[in-house]
């Protein structure tokens, strides 16, 4: 009998748990025990254990088992302090962090942990969170706060003691004494108080880096709704006695569970413990009684047998003799036994159409699409025995009847092509390409002047590569291995000169040669790469780029002898080679203002200064709050990171002259202009060098919005990136699906991929992750997705001449992008922001859904005169622009174009001084602002219509 045909799954307490959340009981100090922080355990009380050390627990990297790292995490607490103390075994220990970039420390061997004092969850933190960090800073301890309720700055925290000593078996001890005023209103906590609580284990090794997490909420995405809690007890440690552990690491078939409970210290429990079953209305519907298994009481033993439950979540208490409830727990009966049926069934069905397949071939029936399936079908079958021994049941029965269900739809398709002369519907007959000679023609991708659509999967783990070996099967024409340069440096910069990191990327080429498949190599610059430098210390610029021309000229070229068909080039929205060389970039800074200014005396007038030259305008490594000012340090950090990104793409060309390289700003542009903008990147300036201009929709595919509500996150960006594109092809370079393991079907993900392309994409890349990562958003998770996607591939290559021409229509409306208006906000009510990122929300959303092709114009488009093409401009409080930019709406205006201004448009420059109001003139139009797409699309479309944009209703 499988040992997957588990009748419980029992929630483990002091671990991660399936289907409520964690808890840690916090044990009040004995009055009479004092702790000395000095990195030495042995006066701490025999308190409950937090364990680090479970695969389910492994957030990245690849975690080979507790001997690679695990971590014991005990807290307790007194009147003045929260203590808590890690014992860290690790087998290579890699600390210490320069104190400059103390926030760093997650990068190196440290721990990461945060509160949620209200334990009232959340999707984001608020000013109840509080996220530390352990480390060592210029090998020194340090306990880090990267982010506190208001008056609480970032940075080094004093008001902590931390101790940090070698583990005698290998690793690291952390000792911590934290002052209640670090967690404040947090003190001297009631019996049964909670909060919310996660702490994260950082492993940096040689090769790569590892996070193990008690929960999510830290290391994947900041999220205290996904914490766990911890709960304060006024009992001390040596008063617990029957606190109770409980393993189910032995399962006995389908009709019970290996039970084993002991106590936490050698305190005697009395008499046997009864283990109550009981459904989720509270009704018992099993009473167990386990017996001791030693003389001194302190460990049991016993089957539960749970073979007449129905499939079922229940509860489980434990009680004493006394009828004291000791420990509370969830657990599930799943219906294994149809998942037995299931999984038979499908593997009869993969051999009854395999045999299909083969019989169509010789009849010359093309069988892309059950081919498709039967892929899907190969790679998922292993997943699904997987899950169901991971206990995922869900997950396993609709990755299950997912695949039941495609494998009897293409049976029966095939079944009636072979009945019939005709063979292959004509709509279904998909072109036999060879897309490694794929090319560049304007805004299109051809092969024979003919236009292609091209999708597949990015990957760079080696441990997924073996999964898309037939990966064309599936229907995908293209593939990419990803992050080339992220994971490729050793702790003193240098980098690796061993074979396995690169074995992934050889192999994704050949997968791709031989199957005629478009290749592509992603490179992660200029500031992944600067990831791996830092550990070094700090570089100068100079330095910094020797480092990446030495990888890029190196490393690219080993992979393969064959060229690759496209290089791309992205860079991170969190950060920029902005404070590396202080002295370079202060010289850049006085240029900047010289050419800006003109004269000292005019930046004085803005600024409000009384600087003598430029050359004494502080050049300051945090964002003034001077407004001019605060424009012109951004826009120089924008100069700069675009000057990288030119740079990065000239030194890949030396490799290869033909090289076609495309490049993206790694940032979600079109859902949070003010965000994008205050990490300094402009979306134009960022992609003016390359040859395709690349998105990024990391996690834009919320199972919340579904496909026909993600208008304005997903088309309404593909539109503003396809305006910046103009005449080059767009591309989506990290195409996410975070299911955060919800349940999709095929056609979800096939009306994403129809909805991003008719939208402008020309090829994507979709994100590939392990099994056991915790990563949401992977192809592997999800047999619903990998088939939909597949699909999507193949009907994209039958539609590609008319999706093409979605391309080329013109806009019937568009939409000024202004770049240096998007941090400027005001109230309309107390619950509407009129910004300029929610009325442009409003305007494309409205527009949209009226059928009209909507499209963009910036500020730079502008400047080359774009806007005298266009019917009509929609300025969606567009606050602060270049004089220029104004004079030029306003002179197309004279000439007979319309103009709707919206809420508080075009009043400033960049640096705030004031505008020339626009005339009042029969073309311009003006809006106080929507407060939602409906009234947008109420109010404009009549307007629309009288002006001739849009025909009259007869």
């Amino acid at each position: 009998m499988p040992i997957y045909r588990l009748a419980i799954l029992l929630c483990l307490i002091l671990t991660q748990v399936a289907f409520a959340k964690p808890n840690y009981t916090c044990y009040q100090l004995d009055a009479q025990r004092k702790l000395t922080i000095d990195g030495d355990l042995s006066d701490w009380p025999n308190v409950p254990i937090l364990l680090l050390g479970k695969q389910g627990q492994v957030a990245s990297g690849t975690w080979s088992g507790p001997a690679d790292s695990h971590a014991k995490v005990r807290m307790t607490w007194d009147k003045q302090f929260l203590y808590m103390s890690v014992e860290v075994i690790d087998n290579q220990v890699t600390q210490d962090t320069i104190r400059s970039r103390a926030w760093t420390m997650y990068q190196m061997d440290s721990l990461q942990w945060a509160v949620d004092l209200s334990n009232d969850g959340g999707r984001n933190f608020g000013e109840d969170n509080y996220e530390y960090g352990f480390g060592v800073v210029d090998k020194q301890p340090v306990v880090y706060r990267w982010h506190a309720a208001k008056g609480w700055p970032k940075g080094i925290a004093e008001h902590a003691t931390l101790a940090v000593s070698p583990h005698p078996q290998g690793g690291v001890i952390y000792e911590a004494a934290i002052e209640y005023s670090m967690l404040t209103p947090l003190r001297d906590p009631a019996e049964g108080h909670k909060i919310g609580f996660c702490i994260v284990l950082q492993d940096q090794d040689a090769d790569q880096h590892k996070t193990l997490q008690w929960t999510s909420g830290i290391a994947d995405g900041k999220s205290p709704s996904k914490f766990g809690t911890v709960t304060f007890s006024r009992a001390t440690p040596s008063a617990q006695g029957g606190k109770l552990l409980i393993s189910a690491n032995k399962l006995v078939g389908a009709d019970g569970l290996n039970l084993s409970v002991m106590s936490t210290n050698t305190s005697k429990i009395d008499g046997p413990l009864f283990v109550h079953l009981k459904d989720m209305d509270g009704k018992t519907v099993s009473r167990n009684e386990i017996k001791p298994t030693d003389k001194q009481q302190t460990s049991y033993q016993g089957v539960i047998d749970t073979q007449t439950l129905k499939p079922a979540e229940y509860n489980v208490a434990i009680e004493n003799a006394k009828r004291k409830t000791l420990i509370k727990h969830s657990f599930i009966r799943s219906n294994v036994e149809q998942l037995d049926g299931l999984i038979a069934k499908i593997a009869n069905q993969s051999k009854q159409l395999d045999q299909l397949i083969k019989q169509a071939k010789t009849q010359g029936i093309q069988t892309r699409y059950p081919l498709a399936t039967l892929t899907t079908a190969r790679v998922y079958e292993p997943y699904i025995v997987e899950d169901i021994k991971l206990m995922n049941f869900e997950v396993a029965l609709h990755n299950a009847h997912t695949i039941d269900n495609a494998l009897a739809g293409s049976i029966k398709q095939l079944q009636d092509w072979l009945a019939t002369d005709a063979g292959t519907p004509d709509f279904l007959r998909v072109p036999e390409l060879d897309y490694s000679k794929t090319t560049l023609k304007g805004k299109h991708l051809v092969i024979d002047d003919k236009p292609v659509m091209l999708v597949g999967p990015m990957s760079w783990l080696w441990q997924v590569n073996k999964d898309i070996q037939n990966i064309s099967d599936v229907g995908y024409n293209y593939v990419k291995f990803g992050w080339m340069g992220q994971h490729h440096f050793d702790k003193n910069g240098q980098l690796f000169t061993k074979d396995k990191p690169y074995w992934a990327a050889r192999h994704i080429f050949e997968v791709g040669k031989q199957n005629k498949m478009a290749v592509g190599i992603s490179m992660m610059c200029p500031d992944q790469v600067w990831r791996g430098a830092s550990r070094r210390g700090e570089l100068t610029l100079g330095e910094f780029h020797k480092i990446y021309d030495q990888f890029a000229a190196r490393e690219i070229p080993r992979i393969s002898k064959d060229k690759a068909w496209d290089y791309t080039v992205e860079v991170e929205k969190q950060r920029s080679p902005v404070t590396y060389d202080p002295k370079y970039h202060k010289q850049l800074w006085m240029d900047y203002l010289a050419s800006q200014y003109g004269s000292v005396e005019k930046l004085n007038s803005l600024y409000k200064t009384s600087h003598a030259s430029f050359d004494v305008v502080p050049f300051e490594e945090s964002q003034p709050e001077n407004p001019a000012k605060c424009y012109d340090w951004v826009r120089l950090r924008q100069i700069m990171i675009a000057n990288e990104l030119t740079r990065a793409a000239q030194e890949i060309r030396k490799i290869d002259d033909n090289a076609i390289v495309h490049g993206y700003p790694y940032v979600w542009t079109f859902r949070e202009p003010a965000a994008y903008y205050g990490t300094a990147l402009d979306p134009e300036l960022d992609v003016a060098s390359y040859d395709l201009v690349g998105c990024d929709t990391s996690g834009a595919y919320y199972s919340d919005r579904y496909a026909i509500s993600t208008i304005n996150w997903l088309a309404g960006y593909y539109d503003l990136m396809r305006s910046i594109a103009g005449d080059r092809p767009l591309s989506d370079g990290e195409f996410h699906f975070a299911n955060r393991r919800k349940i999709y079907p095929p056609n979800w993900s096939r009306a994403i991929y129809f909805q991003s392309y008719v939208h402008g994409l020309s090829y994507s890349s979709s994100w590939v992750w392990t099994r056991n990562g915790r990563v949401d958003c992977a192809l592997l998770l999800d047999a619903g997705v990998l088939l939909g996607s597949g699909q999507a591939s193949l009907d994209l290559q039958r539609v590609a001449t008319p999706i093409a021409a979605f391309h080329d229509r013109p806009d019937d409306v568009v939409i000024l992008y202004s770049n240096a208006s998007s941090p400027h906000t005001r109230r309309l009510d107390s619950s509407v922001v009129l910004s300029q990122t929610v009325q442009t929300d409003n305007v494309y959303e409205g527009m949209y859904f009226e059928g009209m092709q909507v499209g963009y114009l910036t500020e730079q488009k502008i400047a080359q005169g774009l806007l005298k093409t266009k019917k009509m401009l929609i300025v969606p409080n567009c606050s602060h622009v270049e004089r220029s930019t104004r004079d030029a709406i306003e002179d197309f205006a004279r000439a007979g174009g319309k103009v709707v201004l919206v809420g508080d448009s075009l009043l400033y420059s960049p640096q705030g001084e004031p505008l020339a109001p626009i005339a009042n003139l029969p073309t311009v139009g003006r809006l106080d602002g929507f407060i939602d797409s409906d009234q947008a699309r109420a109010i404009l479309v009549p307007m629309l219509k009288e002006s001739g944009v849009l025909p009259s209703e007869s």
